[in-house]
């Protein structure tokens, strides 16, 4: 894994990341990969609408499946989809399925027609209204163990964030924005406020503070927490 971590970070080609991740994956078990970021991902009625909206978006998913699920826009019923907006831990396609509909039911026997049986999710939540997700799929009804849970997500999470912060414009990464919410965690960070404290104080779980500290940090240049803290200062993104 910390041969995949380093050449990961060491790209500077979004393609190649995807590639390596893809490389990683397979030695678990698993087949085809999907990574992206859609912003009001909820407000979408099609794959190809997602796709304009997103930052990046890539994957390795069979193309007849594709196909089917652009032809009938299963985006509106994929639980998956919906699963992802509000978890913030990792999940399976067994935990999306536990409550589908007669139509989830439909697009689920669908979807394993098409080779996707077994699916391991990992959603990320950098801003309020962003939603990105990063799928890991078998052909095969498998079970990960907790190593291979851990290694996946672990990966899946550092191939993300260095993505985006590949995808980001120039003028964004030259001349920092923090959002409000940045900011005030930055702010309870800079009191020595832990990530859950953070959480339990703004309503946020501690994945997801630990998520915009992760973003912050790529976002500021910077190497650790502390540093995150002193580079807002330094730039008056955050007023103590």
């Amino acid at each position: 894994m910390l041969v995949c971590l380093e050449a990961i970070e060491a790209s500077q080609d979004i393609d190649t990341i995807f590639s390596l991740i893809t490389a990683y994956a397979s030695e678990w078990g698993m087949d085809y990969m999907l990574i992206a970021n859609m912003a009001y991902i909820s407000d979408v009625d099609t794959i190809e609408d997602a796709a304009e909206r997103a930052n990046f978006l890539r994957s390795s998913y069979p193309n007849a499946w594709l196909t089917r699920y652009i032809e009938r826009a299963y985006i509106r019923v994929d639980p998956v989809v919906s699963h992802c907006q509000i978890s913030t831990r990792p999940f399976t396609y067994a935990d999306a399925y536990k409550n589908n509909t007669s139509e989830q039911e439909a697009f689920r026997s669908d979807a394993e027609k098409h080779g996707m049986i077994y699916g391991y999710i990992i959603p990320m939540h950098i801003h309020d209204q962003e939603h990105g997700i990063v799928t890991y799929v078998s052909k095969t009804d498998i079970e990960l163990t907790t190593l291979a849970k851990t290694c996946l997500e672990i990966t899946a999470r550092v191939a993300y964030h260095h993505i985006a912060a590949l995808s980001k414009p120039v003028s964004q990464k030259d001349n920092p924005v923090l959002t409000e919410r940045e900011k005030q965690i930055l702010l309870l960070v800079a009191q020595g406020k832990t990530n859950w404290e953070v959480g339990e104080i703004i309503k946020l779980s501690e994945y997801s503070v630990r998520d915009y500290m992760v973003e912050l940090s790529q976002k500021l240049d910077t190497s650790n927490r502390t540093h995150t803290v002193t580079r807002a200062l330094q730039l008056g993104l955050i007023v103590l």
